[in-house]
């Protein structure tokens, strides 16, 4: 056999790989496989390829019971890798005998769609039967549909429910003109659009972000009545073949792994195939009982020995020495197993080597964070918000104010002694939802000037403060750094060794690096990128860059388990290059500490990775050249402080997911470099997060599935005294998982013992505490339950979901809280975590956190100051204020100020058009915030969308936003509109600007057939008169105006 390599990968297909098992089946046991015959001693890695053979022998398609919840999904997602869209998941969450919704959505896509298998529980497999033996086609056809009333009559005899926001199958919503519904068995939802005459269009959405896809073809559209059973439907008392499956029942062997497959219906005794599979398990680190198990499977005439790998690896395979007489295979598969009968071993090549932590898949479809990201999408009803003007009020919602005829809606805020202002649409950027201490703050007096002298104050501190850090940081920089040389043929062969492919982000954020210590100023900088994303490389690399010019490097990690880690990272990537690496922690005995120290202070150490040991006095290293810390959130600024006294002129590099609330603002008013690494490597999945209130039985279920998958288990519990209490609960519930303990308090070497044990497979659930945070590198642990999860923080939080999903399977991380106790800021935490899933959004988190927790003085120890008097938003505003008025030796520029505009007339979004006050306010901040006119028309279009056609008001709105967008720093001095036309007012100087700018204006007003007289008014004001026949068309004529490039204001 050809030795394994790039040039002698097989490109057998799935569609190879299926005929050649049907084929060998067939040889074997002189049977035609069909599902009318039973299988027996079936590995769970090789049941959804013989699904597939079965599926495709038969016109028919199946329908798989399982009981097993684990085996159930393992399926379902071992499928959807091998072929998307071959099969469909019926949870059976209802209760007795009631489908719910989403089930009864999986009926009508796996019986109105291609799909050919669908998976059930076994206890709905006779309901299953009954709904899809009934053959229902009922239904209609939206071009029959007469009008929006006889449509909501069906969904209501459907039983469809009613919502504001269509999110999910089995849901409508009404919103005037506008129908959006989920019909079930449909893969998108349908908004409808109904005018005078009937139903006039038909657009799918994406029912997270509500907006359009793309238009169909009502003709083609059918929507699906819900299936029944048969029993429920008037007139059938036979069984209608046109619907009908065959049905497939998997059943546990008493093996391990080893599954039977048998007919569920029809066949009381068939004829049986036993397959003769064994399971084997991970051998990586154990070659030599792997080579002797494919000695003794070729004794037994194993002829077709098969490895499956993702092709990145191939090289790694080859250099293994062990699969010189295996075929290759890309084709997604986990698990090894052996047949005699078949003549087959199959193996995936992380059981016979300890792969690196690069997925073979990849998720094409982003992960879209809930509206809360947004800051314009809510403030809090009835809750503080901070007016920049006025202060601190209640929230009270939206209210219209009618004045001099004209309805205008406005925002509500409450201050103290029940004062009420009615903030204006066009004020909206000025008024923030209050972050600040945690605690509810005071409302504002408005009959005091309190809230002015607290803001006076609050820009004297934060002056004095920005004063301080720039002194600080200016003597950093003041300072004569080492300018480290050009990178040279050392680094070179560093990066030509790693065994990864390197992304954007990470060649971006090392040439940053590189850059600044090549500099002649000290290197301050942040490196903000998730677990796994390759800022170890960067920091590899970086101090490499550092011994090569004599220096020498500090490594400071939070915890031992850590420092063991990056200590062998680093052994391995640079002692090849002569570079002598030593550690410092509780697991370093001391006569290794006495030689580290005299190593360092001898220059003979080169690089020393510690915890907090290197804070120490009695540490000396005295051509220090680099500081690097790793998991940042985890140091205190004191600890940073005494690192960077020890040498000001040395380069510091900081790296962390998620960055602690001070660090991060330090960088976001530009005074610390930041790089960050966005980009996932190859093929990461995002890990599916899920908020559930503790159960025993949802515990049982998440382990057992991870552990019958191969996988192994982080289970989080803050408390040590009860580590013991759910060993023995978890024992209990399985008896035949492997259960450790790590924490904190353990002595050194049996907390070695326990990571080992995890390491080698040997222990398949982890109960632990947060120990677990930072920086264990486990690939083969995909699952993570945290216990209480309302009391850790968002960083926290973040940190110990990173621990998962490391590797090409999916990852899933369950947050439990109790039934009650649990505060609404720890649930919004929790939600921040739960939505924040998409690779890459540690940065995200971390921003998140600042907002929730606040940055506070910058330079004290608490996490509160003045910003627990006037709140995030303002605080932040008011330091990026100081700081640019100090680095530029001057005011900042203020921003042009629109033009004064007076309108008479409505210019709202009308309550009957958009009926939740949300929808309202969140259109209306982001028309306060958009900054041009791409962006107002991109609110028109997703109104226009969600709602029908703009009503005259709303187009008012728009209008009114553009002319205070294009008027900044114009000449006009007002504008009045009105539903007989508009008059701009210039200034009272006639001089040949003036006449110049008339014009202008005239040409543009005269192109577009537009009635128009110059006026004057008393005092010398020239002005300009426009006669329309409504409000939106003066309003549209003063856009052209200020729109118009040739009209110079």
């Amino acid at each position: 056999m050809i030795p394994v390599s790039r040039e002698t990968v097989s490109t057998v297909s799935l569609d190879d790989l299926i005929l050649s098992l049907l084929c060998r089946i067939r040889d074997s046991f002189d049977k035609e496989p069909t599902p009318d015959l039973s299988y027996l001693n079936i590995p769970g890695s090789l049941l959804p390829f013989l699904l597939i053979v079965l599926t495709r022998l038969k016109t028919k398609r199946c329908v798989v019971s399982i009981e097993d919840y684990s085996l159930r999904k393992n399926l379902s997602e071992s499928l959807a890798l091998l072929v998307p869209e071959f099969s469909l998941f019926l949870a059976g969450a209802g209760e007795g005998e009631q489908l719910q919704g989403a089930d009864i959505h999986v009926l009508n896509l796996f019986a109105f769609s291609e799909v050919p298998l669908l998976i059930v529980p076994r206890q709905w497999t006779g309901r299953v039967r009954t709904c899809l033996g009934g053959g229902s086609s009922e239904g209609i056809k939206l071009s029959s549909v007469l009008g929006r009333d006889a449509l909501v009559s069906f969904f209501k005899a459907w039983k469809m429910e009613k919502v504001p926001l269509v999110k999910a199958p089995g849901f409508y919503a009404l919103r005037g003109a506008v129908v959006d519904v989920f019909p079930f068995g449909a893969t998108e939802p349908l908004r409808l659009e109904f005018s005078e005459g009937g139903l006039s269009s038909v657009r799918t959405f994406d029912p997270y972000t509500q907006r359009m896809i793309k238009p169909v073809d009502k003709k083609k559209v059918f929507l699906s009545a819900p299936l029944k059973p048969i029993s429920e439907k008037m007139g059938v008392d036979r069984h209608d073949n046109t619907l009908d499956s065959f049905y497939l029942s998997v059943e546990p062997s008493g093996s391990p792994n080893i599954y039977n497959l048998q007919p569920f219906y029809g066949i009381k005794k068939s004829f049986s195939i036993d397959l003769g599979c064994v399971s084997h398990r991970g051998f990586y680190n154990n070659p030599k009982a792997f080579s002797e198990l494919v000695l003794r499977l070729q004794d037994k005439q194993v002829s077709e020995h098969r490895v499956f790998l993702p092709e990145v690896f191939t090289d790694q395979a080859q250099r293994s020495g062990l699969l010189n007489s295996f075929s290759v295979s890309n084709i997604p598969f986990s698990g090894a197993f052996s047949s005699v009968p078949l003549g087959v071993f199959w193996v995936s090549l992380d059981h016979v080597i300890n792969l690196p932590s690069l997925p073979s898949s990849t998720s094409d479809k982003a992960v879209i964070s809930l509206e809360w990201s947004d800051s314009l999408a809510s403030l809090p009803w009835e809750g503080p918000v901070v007016h920049e003007d006025l202060g601190i009020g209640l929230y009270k919602g939206l209210s219209c104010v009618l004045k001099a005829s004209v309805k205008t809606e406005c925002v509500s805020l409450e201050f103290k002694h029940g004062d009420v202002v009615h903030v204006p649409l066009d004020r909206l950027d000025s008024v923030h939802p209050y972050v600040g201490s945690g605690e509810s703050p005071g409302l504002t007096d408005l009959r005091t000037g309190r809230w002015q002298r607290s803001k006076q104050k609050t820009g004297r501190s934060v002056g004095e403060v920005v004063d301080q850090f720039i002194q600080m940081y200016g003597e950093r920089q003041g300072v004569d750094g080492f300018s480290f040389s050009k990178d040279g043929e050392m680094l070179d062969r560093l990066t030509e060794t790693f065994p990864f492919i390197e992304t954007v982000d990470q060649m971006a954020c090392y040439e940053d690096v590189r850059r600044d210590m090549e500099a002649k100023s000290p290197m301050d900088r942040l490196v903000c990128g998730d677990v796994g994303f390759g800022k170890t490389e960067v920091a590899i690399r970086a101090a490499l860059k550092a011994v090569a010019d004599g220096k020498q490097v500090v490594l400071l990690a939070p915890t031992t388990i850590l420092v063991d880690q990056l200590y062998k990272s680093f052994v391995s990537r640079l002692e090849p290059f002569g570079v002598f690496v030593r550690h410092l922690s509780r697991f370093t005995d001391s006569s290794d500490v006495k030689k580290t120290l005299s190593g360092l202070a001898a220059s003979t150490v080169d690089i020393v990775v510690g915890t907090h040991r290197l804070l120490s006095k009695d540490l000396s290293v005295p051509n220090l050249g680099l500081i690097i810390v790793d998991e940042e959130h985890r140091f205190g600024a004191k600890h940073k402080e005494i690192l960077r006294v020890l040498k000001p002129s040395c380069d510091f590099l900081s790296m962390s997911a998620t960055p602690i609330p001070r660090t991060l603002q330090f960088s976001l008013v530009g005074v610390r470099d930041v790089s960050t690494i966005r980009t996932p490597p190859p093929g990461r999945l995002p890990v599916l997060t899920s908020i559930e209130v503790l159960d025993v039985n949802r515990i049982k279920n998440a382990i057992a599935y991870e552990v019958a998958r191969g996988g192994q288990v982080f289970f989080v519990q803050h408390n040590i005294s009860s580590l013991k209490r759910f060993v023995g609960q978890i024992e209990e519930l399985l008896p035949d998982v492997r259960v450790g303990v790590a924490h904190g308090r353990m002595a050194a070497k049996k907390l070695e013992s326990v990571m080992l044990a995890m390491l080698q497979g040997d222990v398949d659930v982890l109960i632990s505490t947060t120990i677990i945070e930072a920086g264990i590198d486990l690939s083969n642990v995909n699952t993570i339950l945290i216990n209480n999860a309302h009391r850790y923080g968002l960083s926290q939080l973040y940190q110990m979901r990173g621990r998962v999903g490391r590797s090409s399977r999916q990852a899933y991380c369950y947050l439990l809280i109790p039934r009650s106790d649990v505060s609404p800021d720890a649930h919004e935490r929790l939600r921040t975590i739960q939505y924040n899933t998409t690779l890459g959004s540690g940065y995200d988190v971390a921003l998140r956190d600042l907002e929730m927790r606040g940055g506070g003085n910058l330079f004290g120890l608490e996490q509160s100051g003045h910003l627990a008097t006037i709140g995030f938003h303002l605080y932040c505003k008011i330091v990026k204020d100081a700081a640019e008025k100090r680095k530029q030796k001057q005011k900042p520029k203020e921003k042009p100020s629109p033009v004064s505009l007076a309108v008479k007339g409505d210019a709202l979004i009308p309550e009957d058009y958009v009926q939740e006050q949300e929808d309202r306010l969140r259109f209306y901040r982001l028309l306060a915030g958009a900054v041009s006119s791409a962006e107002i028309d991109g609110v028109a279009e997703e109104v226009r969308d969600r709602f029908g056609p703009l009503p005259e008001p709303v187009f008012n709105l728009l209008l009114i936003k553009k002319i205070r967008l294009f008027s900044a720093d114009s000449a006009f001095k007002s504008v009045e509109v009105g539903r007989r036309g508009a008059t701009l007012w210039l200034g009272a100087k006639k001089n040949q600007a003036v006449v110049s700018l008339v014009r202008s204006c005239g040409a543009v007003l005269e192109e577009k057939k537009l009635s128009f007289s110059v006026v004057n008014k008393r005092g010398g004001q020239t002005g300009i008169s426009i006669e329309t026949g409504s409000l939106s068309s003066a309003l549209q004529a003063v856009e052209y105006l200020f729109e118009s490039p040739s009209v110079s204001l």
